[in-house]
């Protein structure tokens, strides 16, 4: 089903610039109407986010402290954006859902990494990879292997996990909390929130 959902906001988003041609055609007041409609209709397929698998391959709910999103201390980010999850060295790291790969590289913190987008423009985070399996730009599908689990960055040393972030881009407030840097919450999400087991 995500998939049919997937080619049907790719085609939606791929006919907007048609739609909204074909709206100043058609005279001021058609316009408007037509680009009310067209922004309901994006609007719709914004808010419906798709459910995620865990992204490391047979990896289960015991394989990460459920406590360790927004955990404090944590070094010099303070608290814990994201959930690590345990497994050996050289698990796949899959696609937890349809993505589009913005970015992959590899600095001291994160190790390898990538950063990658859903079509709800959440952003998805892997880092500490031993290797990374797609090129920036790349469509991932949901459950393909982007990268391998490893303990490269400040991770050298440790456990090898996948330390996974998710963020969104259009900002929750509801989800703002009197914690160290809670306002920040309103666009780090708790990736646990949005696994469907």
């Amino acid at each position: 089903m995500t998939s049919i959902i997937d080619a049907v906001v790719t085609i939606w988003v791929l006919c907007i610039p048609i739609f909204v041609l074909v709206a100043f055609c058609m005279g001021r007041r058609k316009g408007i109407i037509t680009a009310v409609l067209l922004g309901a209709v994006s609007g719709f397929f914004l808010l419906i986010q798709p459910d995620l698998g865990i992204p490391v391959r047979e990896a289960t709910k015991s394989d990460w402290n459920p406590k360790s999103f927004w955990h404090e201390p944590w070094g010099a980010s303070v608290v814990h954006r994201g959930i690590d999850i345990f497994a050996k060295a050289g698990t796949d790291v899959v696609s937890p859902t349809g993505l589009y790969v913005i970015y992959t590289g590899e600095n001291p913190v994160s190790g390898k990494f990538i950063l990658a987008i859903d079509r709800s423009f959440r952003v998805h985070f892997f880092a500490h990879l031993q290797s990374i399996k797609v090129k920036p730009f790349a469509l991932a599908n949901k459950g393909v292997t982007v990268g391998a689990v490893g303990d490269t960055g400040n991770a050298r040393g440790k456990p090898p996990h996948l330390h996974y972030g998710l963020a969104s881009m259009i900002p929750q407030p509801w989800l703002m909390t009197g914690e160290t840097r809670g306002h920040l919450r309103a666009f780090y999400l708790n990736p646990e929130d949005y696994f469907r087991f």
